[in-house]
Order: structure tokens, then sequence, then C-alpha cells
């Protein structure tokens, strides 16, 4: 029978101590397992940026210029080209001139123009120069496809050669903004620069169409168009 006058803490065991029965904080052993895991995290981080593999895109992306079809230097190489005319129609640079179709140096070219007219004080606007361009080109473009059957004459390598043949009237026009053109001397340096244009243009076009004997007669409508340009400079 139960004795109630026995101690009740006999049925306990006093030896184990109090600590053991205390519950385990596991909340600091997950702080402790995250730390762990972020720094793990950024270690990894770090190595991985460290690779040579882990490059970013955006350092080995093109230039801007590259991008958009730009290339300075071929457009260094078309403008000597033009400015030289002691080169035959047949040799390795005007070949690759014909050929590529550029037309970032046109339109560089055609704005330069504006440009200066406007600083010299003229009347023209940027429209004009930008009218009587895209006319003629249309333009040359139908006379050069009735003077042959080749296939090679397409409306972009017309605009190409027009273009960067432009370049001496461009140079005119930046003469303009110091001195005076409506004089003699103007009228003169006008005609040359004509002259310039339409045997330069009449050059490519030749290496373009393949047939020599048709250069003076694609010199004198080239020879027209750079007037109209010429003109527009001086007044």
């Amino acid at each position: 029978m139960y004795n109630e006058k026995q101690n009740p803490n006999q049925y306990w065991n006093t030896d184990i101590p109090m600590q053991n029965y205390y519950p385990v904080d596991f909340g600091s052993q997950e702080l402790q397992f995250q730390t762990m895991d972020h720094q793990y995290t950024q270690e990894s981080e770090m190595r991985f940026s460290n690779s040579p593999e882990s490059v970013p895109e955006e350092e080995e992306e093109p230039p801007l210029l590259e991008e958009l079809g730009i290339d300075t230097d071929q457009i260094i190489l078309k403008s000597v080209a033009v400015l030289n005319p002691f080169q035959g129609s047949g040799t390795t640079d005007v070949s690759t001139f014909v050929h590529d179709n550029d037309l970032a140096g046109p339109i560089v070219f055609c704005i330069a123009m504006a440009a200066c007219i406007f600083f010299s004080g003229g009347k023209a606007q940027f429209g004009y120069v930008y009218g009587f361009a895209v006319t003629g080109c249309i333009m040359m473009y139908i006379l050069l496809n009735l003077m042959t059957t080749t296939q090679d004459v397409t409306l972009t390598a017309v605009a190409s050669i027009l273009g960067y043949c432009l370049l001496p009237v461009v140079i005119l026009s930046a003469l303009g903004i110091f001195i005076s053109l409506r004089n003699p001397v103007g009228y003169v340096l006008s005609l040359v620069a004509v002259v310039f244009c339409s045997m330069s243009a009449s050059r490519f076009f030749v290496s373009l169409l393949g047939d020599t004997n048709q250069r003076i007669l694609i010199a004198y409508p080239c020879a027209l168009l750079y007037g109209v340009f010429d003109l527009i400079t001086i007044f």
C-alpha cells in the first residue's frame, strides 16, 4: 500500500544534474548555419568573378561605330582615293572603293557641306542639299543602267561614289566660311572643284562599268550635278 508518509522525492534520481533536462537551443545553431551559408556564398561569388570565363559580356561588345557599320579608317582611305587624281581605274584601291557601298561618308559630307553653307551665310538649307543629292543619285543610276547591262550598278553604289566625290565641293564650302567666293578667285576655285569632282566620279564609274571608253560621256552629267552643288555653295 501507498505510504503517505513516504518522501515523494525518493522516486526521482537526484544524481542527474538538472541542466541536462534543459531544452537544446537550436536557434543559435540555425543562425550559425545561416552565417556559414552566407559566407560560403560570398566566397563562391568571388571565385566565380575572378575566373577568366566569367568576363562580363559588356566588355566584349564592339564599339558603337562598329555596331552601326561605320568604319572611320575606310572613310579616310576613300577620301584619300578621291583626292588622288593620279590613280588609274584598274588599281586595287579603286576596285575596293567601287565594290564597297558605304553610305556613312556621303552622309557626313552632305551634313558638313550644309553646315558650312549655313555658317558662311548662304541661303541654302539642309533640305536643298539632300534634295539635290537624292535626285542626282536617282538620275545617275537610271543613266548608268541605260548605258550598260552589268548587274554591278546599284543605287547604293552610285550614291556612295557620288557622295565621296563631293569632297572637293565640301572643301570649297568650308573655304567659303573664311573668304568670299563671289569674286574671280572664287569662280576659278569653283570651276576647279567641279572638274575635280567630275573626273574622280567618272574614274570610279568607269571602274564599276568596266568600260574605259565611256569616261568622258559619264563625266558630263557628273559635272552638271556637281555644278549645281557649286552654285548652292557660292550663292
